[in-house]
């Protein structure tokens, strides 16, 4: 597990810092490039030829590399649900004049979460200590993200355990070959 781990698409501890000595607004834009990123990581790892879906023509929005992901089934409905908020978010800031982080709109965003992720947000060092259960704003960014993050790697494992597996079959069948051959059989 930590060789995968060596595989994050973005520094978390950096990424914590800038959404804590952030405003609200600029810490929905700044999750929605983080996680962005996120997608397209996973979109390079999970595809056959990633260069399809990464160069060209059209260069596929967040929205896009999520639906397609979660089409051929390793992104969740939870984070395809997460996605879609948060990109919701960000286009309300970037069309709205006065555009504010409102109560409704975080109560919106926490009770999505929750839904969407409920026993991996209720077991959180940070929910256990908060007041009702209402997680800060800043802290639903990081965890949307982060668990994103998780599934990415999650199937980036799998995909090496499986790699691991077909390796030690084929060597397994190459001892036999060799045993076959050294005994005379076929």
């Amino acid at each position: 597990m930590n060789f995968v781990m060596a595989f994050r698409s973005y520094d978390i501890k950096t990424f914590n810092i800038l959404i804590d000595r952030s405003p609200d607004w600029s810490c929905i834009i700044a999750s929605h490039i983080h996680l962005d990123r996120v997608l397209s990581c996973f979109l390079e790892e999970f595809c056959v030829r990633p260069k399809s879906v990464s160069s060209g023509g059209r260069r596929m929005n967040a929205l896009d590399k999520a639906a397609f992901l979660h089409g051929v089934g390793v992104l969740s409905d939870g984070s395809l649900h997460v996605v879609n908020l948060l990109n919701k978010l960000r286009n309300k800031f970037a069309h709205e004049l006065n555009f504010e982080v409102s109560d409704d709109r975080v109560s919106e965003y926490r009770s999505t979460l929750i839904s969407e992720f409920g026993d991996r947000v209720y077991s959180r060092e940070e929910y256990q200590k908060s007041t009702d259960g209402k997680l800060d704003f800043k802290l639903m960014l990081k965890l949307s993200v982060l668990f994103v993050e998780e599934e990415r790697l999650a199937h980036l494992k799998m995909g090496l355990m499986a790699e691991k597996s077909r390796a030690e079959l084929e060597d397994t069948i190459r001892s036999v070959r060799i045993s076959n051959s050294f005994l005379g059989t076929s």
